[in-house]
C-alpha cells in the first residue's frame, strides 16, 4: 500500500492510496506527481523526485509513503462567464423578493427551488401559485426564469379573470443553457361569480333573544354584497340568576323554591350569594319573593356591629343599609321591586328583613330552610324594644334582644322581583335553498349557502333542519404567516374522527356556532371506486362500492361532508357562489385544489377486517371528479357545512 500524505502529518491524505500485489524481492517503482494543487487550493511538492523506489521483501502487508509539502495557495483561474452567473443570480433574487411579497413571507427564508422553470408543467404551475396569491384588485409583479424555455402566461387568462402584462427583461446564455427573464404584472378582476371572497361586514341591525336581526356584507375584492338574516339567539341564562345574560328580562320559568345566584359587591370584594322564592304571589301582586340561603354576619359585609345597635326597623341601619348598599351592590340591582310594607312608613323597601309573622307563615308552608345560623327579624308589630331572632334550629325566640352585635347573629335579606314572561316564542325562519349565511371560522368570515331545505344526518333523526355548505374551499395554508407555510393536512390515517381537519374545524369555528343544530356525522361505511376525471355533477354513485365498517358515533357543529352527502349534492360540489359549476376555477390554488370529504377509502388486513389507512376521499377540482387522495396532501382545503333549525 502506498500513501501520498502531507509530510507533517501522514493522517492528512494529499490524493488516493494506491494498493497493489509483487512477489518477495521485487524492487517496486512508484509514479507520481511531483508538483498538484490539493483540495485546500494549495500547491503541493513531493520532497523526493517522482518515480520513487521501494524494495519489497517478505510476505505480507507493507506501508509506504510519499510525503507532500504544502506551498503557496494556487492562482484562480478566472471564471470566463462569472459576469452572467452574477447576472442569474441578480435576477434569482429578483424573482424571490417579488414571490415573497406576493405570499406575504420573508425574503430571509430558504429561497424557494422552483424559481426556474424547464418546461410548460413547471411554467403553468409557478404562474398558477403566484397568481392564485393575489387577493386584492392591485397590480402586482414576478418574474418568470425561463432555462432553456421560453416563459408562458397564456395560462393566466385561461386559469383566471385577470388583466396581465409580460415583458421580456433579458436574455443570456451560461453555462451552455440559455436563460430568458420574463417580468409578469396581473391584476385581477374578481368576478363575483368566481370570487374568492374577503367579506367585510358594512352594516348591522342587531337581533335580540327573540327577534331576527340583519348584517350586510360586502367583499373587500369584488365589491358583491349580501345580505343575512342573523337567526334569534333565545334567552341564556349562563349565570343563574334567572335574568336573561343578553337582553336582562325574566324569561326563565320561576317557583316556590326555585334557587338564584347573585354577586354582593361588599366595596372591599365580590360575595357569592343565592336566594330561594318564598312566595309566588307576594301579598297578591303577582311578584315572587326571594330569601337569602344564609344569615350574613356584619363582618362579612365589611360592617361594624356596633351600628346595628338598633330596635327600631325603620329607622335603623340596617334598613338603611338594605335599601342603599346591599341593594345597589348586588347583581340583581336593576330589577329589585319596592316593597310596600303596612308595618313601615311609607317609604318602600328593596331589600328587606322579614317580620315574625311572615317568617311563622313560610315556615309552615315548609318553604323557610335553616340558615345555619342566627338571624334577625323586623321589630314585632308595637315592640320598640328590641327585636326577635330566628334561632338556628329555626324556632323563634320568645323574648326580643337589645340589637344585633350583641345577639351575634347576622341578616338574612329578602328581596321582590317580578313573575318570569315565559310565554315569548323566539322568532322563526323558514331557510330555502340558496339563502346564505356568514360565519367566522379562524382569521376570515365566510358565506354559507343553503343546499338542503330538509337535510337529515346519519342517523336520520330527521330534525327539521337545513344544511348550509361553505360556498368557498378554506385553503389548507389558511394559518400561514409571515414567516412560515405549514399547510393543513388531513390527518395520521382516515379516520376523521381523529383527523387534523376535524381538530382545527371545532377549534377556529368557536364562536361561529349560534343556533346551529348539533348533527350525528359518525361514517358506518367506506367505499372503494372513483367518478371519472370530467365528469363533474354528471358522476354516478354506481362509480363507488359501499362496504360497512360497524358503527360510529360522531356529532358536530360544523363539519365536512360524507362521500354519501356528496352525491346527494352533486350539483353544489362545484358550484360556488350558487350560480352553477362554473366558479371552481376560481377556487384552485396550490392549497385548494380540491377538498376533502370525511368518508375513507376501504382497506382490509389479513384477516379481511377493515383497515384504516392513509387514503381518504376528496372531490377534486382540477381533475372535475370525486376519487381517494392521500391523508398527508397539502394540496387539498376544507368545505365545512352545518345546519340551522327550521321555523
Amino acid at each position: 500500500m502506498v500513501f501520498f500524505v502531507d509530510a507533517e502529518d501522514h493522517a492528512t491524505k494529499i490524493f488516493n492510496t494506491q494498493r497493489g500485489t509483487v512477489l518477495d524481492g521485487t524492487a517496486l517503482f512508484v509514479s507520481f506527481p511531483e508538483r498538484m494543487i490539493g483540495s485546500d487550493g494549495h500547491i503541493w511538492n513531493s520532497r523526493e523526485p517522482s518515480p520513487q523506489e521501494f524494495l519489497v521483501t517478505q510476505d505480507g502487508i507493507h506501508k509506504y509513503y510519499v510525503e507532500y509539502e504544502q506551498g503557496e495557495p494556487a492562482e484562480e483561474k478566472p471564471d470566463p462567464e462569472n459576469a452572467q452567473r452574477e447576472r442569474l443570480e441578480r435576477w434569482m433574487k429578483k424573482a424571490w423578493e417579488a414571490e415573497c411579497a406576493i405570499m406575504g413571507r420573508n425574503p430571509q427564508e430558504n429561497r424557494n427551488p422552483a424559481l426556474l422553470v424547464e418546461n410548460t408543467a413547471e411554467n403553468d404551475t409557478r404562474l398558477r401559485n403566484l397568481v392564485s396569491a393575489v387577493q386584492d384588485t392591485g397590480w402586482h409583479y414576478f418574474f418568470l426564469i425561463g432555462k432553456d424555455y421560453t416563459p408562458d402566461t397564456l395560462r393566466i387568462g385561461t386559469d383566471f379573470d385577470a388583466v396581465y402584462s409580460a415583458v421580456r427583461e433579458d436574455s443570456f446564455t451560461l453555462d451552455g443553457c440559455r436563460y430568458e427573464v420574463c417580468r409578469v404584472g396581473v391584476r385581477r378582476r374578481w368576478d363575483p361569480d368566481i370570487c374568492a371572497h374577503r367579506w367585510e361586514r358594512t352594516s348591522q341591525i342587531p337581533g335580540g333573544c327573540m327577534e331576527y336581526g340583519e348584517e350586510s356584507w360586502r367583499c373587500k375584492k369584488c365589491e358583491a354584497q349580501e345580505k343575512t338574516f342573523l337567526p334569534a339567539a333565545g334567552h341564556l341564562d349562563g349565570d343563574r340568576d334567572s335574568l336573561c345574560d343578553r337582553c336582562g328580562s325574566r324569561a326563565f320559568s320561576q317557583e316556590a323554591g326555585s334557587r338564584i345566584d347573585t354577586i354582593l359587591n361588599t366595596g372591599e370584594k365580590e360575595l357569592p350569594l343565592s336566594f330561594t322564592c318564598i312566595d309566588e304571589d307576594y301579598q297578591g301582586t303577582g311578584n315572587m319573593l326571594y330569601l337569602a340561603d344564609e344569615a350574613l354576619p356584619v363582618e362579612r359585609l365589611g360592617l361594624k356591629q356596633e351600628l346595628f345597635e338598633s330596635a327600631d326597623y325603620n329607622g335603623s341601619f340596617v334598613r338603611q343599609y338594605l335599601n342603599l348598599g346591599f341593594a345597589n351592590g348586588i347583581s340583581l340591582s336593576g330589577k329589585l321591586l319596592s316593597v310596600r310594607r303596612a308595618d313601615g312608613d311609607g317609604v318602600g323597601d328593596l331589600a328587606l328583613l322579614l317580620s315574625e309573622e311572615e317568617v311563622l307563615h313560610y315556615q309552615l308552608m315548609g318553604r323557610i330552610a335553616p340558615a345555619g345560623r342566627r338571624w334577625m327579624l323586623r321589630t314585632a308589630a308595637g315592640d320598640v324594644n328590641g327585636m326577635r331572632i330566628v334561632d338556628p334550629d329555626g324556632s323563634i325566640g320568645t323574648s326580643p334582644v337589645s340589637g344585633l352585635g350583641a345577639s351575634g347573629c347576622g341578616i338574612r335579606p329578602a328581596v321582590l322581583l317580578e313573575a318570569p314572561k315565559t310565554q315569548e316564542e323566539a322568532e322563526t325562519r323558514r331557510w330555502e335553498r340558496g339563502d346564505v349565511q356568514m360565519r367566522r371560522i379562524g382569521k376570515e368570515t365566510y358565506r354559507f349557502r343553503c343546499v338542503d331545505e330538509d337535510y337529515s344526518d346519519a342517523r336520520d333523526t330527521h330534525k327539521s333542519a337545513a344544511l348550509f355548505l361553505c360556498d368557498q374551499v378554506i385553503r389548507s395554508d389558511t394559518d400561514r404567516t409571515e414567516t412560515s407555510v405549514k399547510p393543513l393536512q388531513f390527518g395520521k390515517n382516515n379516520n376523521y374522527k381523529d383527523s387534523y381537519i376535524r381538530a382545527w374545524l371545532n377549534e377556529n369555528s368557536q364562536g361561529s356556532d349560534f343556533q346551529l343544530q348539533t348533527a350525528y356525522i359518525g361514517i358506518n361505511t367506506a367505499y372503494t371506486g372513483a367518478s371519472g376525471e370530467g365528469e363533474l355533477d354528471q358522476l354516478s354513485e354506481h362509480s363507488f362500492t359501499g362496504h360497512a365498517i360497524g358503527f360510529q358515533l360522531m356529532r358536530d357543529r360544523m363539519f365536512c361532508l360524507s362521500l354519501e352527502e356528496a352525491l346527494r349534492y352533486r350539483e353544489a360540489l362545484w358550484s360556488f357562489g350558487g350560480k352553477g359549476s362554473d366558479g371552481f376555477k376560481g377556487q384552485i390554488s396550490p392549497y385548494s385544489k380540491g377538498y376533502y370529504l370525511r368518508t375513507p377509502f376501504h382497506s382490509e388486513d389479513a384477516s379481511g377486517n377493515f383497515l384504516y389507512t392513509n387514503r381518504i376521499y376528496a372531490v377534486d377540482l382540477e381533475m372535475g371528479n370525486i376519487h381517494p387522495a392521500d391523508t398527508d396532501s397539502e394540496t387539498y382545503g376544507i368545505r365545512p357545512a352545518f345546519t340551522l333549525p327550521q321555523g
